[in-house]
C-alpha cells in the first residue's frame, strides 16, 4: 500500500447548526513511523498472516518511505511463508497492521493512496475503530477490498439498536449491498467454513451473502448490526488496476442529531483539481487549514453514504453509537473469507 498523505481535520461546532473543521493531523512520509504503532499480536480476522513490529518491518523492507516519491510504503511478504508460532503445517505471510497513537471523533478524514495491493487471497482495509469495546462505539471501514475482485466496499459496524434508513440510498453514487443485519453474535468459524449458529433476520435488500463481524462474541445474545455499501464503479480503476497516481479517499463523519453523517468518498487521480475541494486535492503542507461544513459545494454525493442522525427511532444514534476511533490499515490474506456465509 502506497500512502501518500493522510489527513484529519477535525470538528469545532460554532454554534448549534454551522460546522467548522481545523486540520489536527497531517501525515506524510516517516510520520507514519512516529504516529502510528504496529499491531503485532494474532490477526482478528484469521487472516493468513503473521503481524510483525516496527523494527523487524523497517528491517524487513515491509515498511519505509520511498526516496523517489516521498510515499509513505506498507508492503506485504512475497517471499517464503512463514510458519505460524512454529507450526510448520500453518504456513503464513509477514504483513503490516498499523494503529493511530491518538483516537479521533467527527471530522474528515482524507487520503491520498498511490497503490493498493491486489491479487488473490490479498484484503487490504484502511478504517477507523473503536478499541477493546467493539462492537460498541462502532467501526467504519473506508477501503475494503478482497481478492482484488469488484468494487470497494465501505461498512458500518456499532452495537444493538442501530439501523440505517433506506430512504437515504439515493443520497450516494454507490448501492447499497445490506441495509441492516441484525443477529445473536454467537456464532462459529473456521478456516475453510463459516457456519452459523444464531438466528438471522434479514430485510428484503440482503443479498445471497450475509456478513458476520470479524470479532468474536463477548456475551451470548448480544444484538449487532452490521449496514455495508457498495460505492460506484470508477473505484475498480484504483482497487483492481493500479492506475499509476491512485486517488484521494475521503470519510465525513459528523454524528451529531441533524449532522451531515457518516459517507465515503473518492476521487480518481484523473479527476480535475478545480472540480475537486481544496482540501483534498492541495499538494502536501498546501492544503487549506480549515473546512466550513456549510459550504460543501464541491464535495458532490459521496460514493456511500450511510445517512445522518435524524433523531428517528429509524435511524441510527450515531451521536452515541460510535466513540473515538483509532485509524487502521492492514493488509492481511486470506483462503475463505472469515465473514461472508453463502446460503
Amino acid at each position: 500500500m502506497y500512502v501518500r498523505l493522510l489527513v484529519v481535520t477535525c470538528l469545532c461546532v460554532m454554534h448549534v447548526q454551522a460546522l467548522n473543521y481545523s486540520m489536527c493531523q497531517e501525515w506524510s512520509g516517516s510520520d507514519f513511523f512516529n504516529h502510528f504503532y504496529w499491531w503485532s499480536g494474532p490477526d482478528p480476522t484469521h487472516g493468513l498472516v503473521d503481524y510483525v513490529n516496527q523494527d523487524v518491518s523497517r528491517r524487513s523492507n515491509l515498511s519505509y518511505v520511498d526516496q523517489n516519491t516521498g510515499n509513505f510504503v506498507l508492503n506485504v511478504d512475497t517471499g517464503d511463508p512463514v510458519p505460524r508460532n512454529g507450526n510448520w503445517s500453518h504456513l503464513v505471510r509477514r504483513s503490516n497492521r498499523i494503529h493511530s497513537n491518538h483516537k479521533f471523533g467527527d471530522g474528515f478524514y482524507i487520503l491520498k493512496l498511490a497503490r493498493m495491493p491486489t491479487g488473490c487471497g490479498t484484503w487490504p482495509a484502511f478504517w477507523t475503530s473503536t478499541g477493546s469495546t467493539w462492537p460498541d462505539g462502532g467501526e467504519i471501514d473506508i477501503i475494503e477490498n478482497a481478492n482484488g475482485d469488484g468494487p470497494n466496499l465501505s461498512s458500518l459496524h456499532a452495537g444493538a439498536n442501530c439501523n440505517v434508513d433506506q430512504k437515504f440510498n439515493n443520497n450516494q453514487q454507490g448501492y447499497v449491498i445490506m441495509a441492516s443485519l441484525r443477529f445473536l453474535e454467537t456464532y462459529a468459524y473456521s478456516e475453510t467454513s463459516c457456519v452459523r449458529t444464531a438466528p438471522i433476520n434479514r430485510d428484503a435488500r440482503v443479498s445471497l451473502t450475509t456478513t458476520i463481524p470479524l470479532a468474536r462474541a463477548s456475551t451470548t445474545g448480544t444484538l449487532s448490526f452490521t449496514a455495508i455499501s457498495s460505492p460506484s464503479p470508477n473505484m475498480k480503476k484504483l482497487l483492481t488496476r493500479n492506475y499509476s497516481g491512485g486517488g484521494w479517499f475521503a470519510m465525513m463523519r459528523d454524528t451529531r442529531v441533524n449532522g451531515t453523517g457518516i459517507g465515503v468518498y473518492f476521487w480518481h487521480k484523473d479527476t480535475d483539481r478545480d472540480q475537486m475541494p481544496p482540501q483534498v486535492a492541495a499538494p502536501i503542507h498546501e492544503a487549506p487549514t480549515s473546512l466550513d461544513g456549510d459550504h460543501m459545494e464541491k464535495w458532490g454525493k459521496p460514493q456511500a453514504y450511510f445517512g445522518y442522525n435524524d433523531g428517528s427511532n429509524i435511524q441510527c444514534d450515531f451521536e452515541n453509537k460510535f466513540g473515538l476511533h483509532e485509524i487502521i490499515f492492514d493488509t492481511t490474506y486470506v483462503f475463505v473469507l472469515p465473514w461472508v456465509c453463502v446460503d
